[in-house]
């Protein structure tokens, strides 16, 4: 309770720096998410297709991670990576909404 409140007492500024460093942290989560199930590195799947602009497919996966019987939850996993990867901050989800997603994907729920 005590967090709420200082993170509610605080400035504009100060609220603004915050948001900004916790969409930053999403994104970055969104990123190595993107490179582990893709096997890719940013700057190759960003020359090739625009993530901002389109919704994952199973072509983006590693070849290896493929035909293994996890094809949906790959595909989950690259929704998610998209999703923490928006160009405008305030589109991504938070880091406990991840985690909750990242939660249900391993307990096999789709939300």
């Amino acid at each position: 309770m005590r967090r709420k409140e200082h993170l509610t007492s605080g400035s504009d500024e100060e609220l603004s720096s915050q948001h900004k460093a916790l969409t930053s942290k999403t994104y970055c989560f969104g990123v190595e998410l993107l490179e582990l199930v893709t096997g890719k590195e940013p700057h190759e799947l960003t020359s090739s297709r625009n993530l901002f602009d389109h919704s994952p497919c199973l072509l983006d996966a590693d070849i290896d991670l493929l035909g293994k019987g996890v094809d949906d939850l790959i595909l989950q996993f690259l929704e998610l990576a998209c999703q923490c990867v928006k160009f405008f901050p305030n589109e991504r989800p938070t880091m406990l909404e991840v985690y909750d997603t990242v939660k249900n994907i391993s307990q096999g729920r789709r939300d």
